[in-house]
């Protein structure tokens, strides 16, 4: 799975309520994911 799919899958389970809302970042290599209890995104990937 790369990272793109992993945030993807990582944002759905979020949505559904399977996942604590927190912040999720997307890398070139690896996906961060923490559980700051606010939704945050970003994005460092080219």
């Amino acid at each position: 799975m790369t990272p793109k799919e992993l945030h993807i899958k990582i944002e759905g389970l979020i949505k559904k309520g399977s996942m604590t809302q927190g912040g999720l970042g997307l890398y070139n290599s690896f996906v961060h994911f923490d559980i700051c209890g606010s939704k945050a995104r970003w994005s460092k990937a080219k």
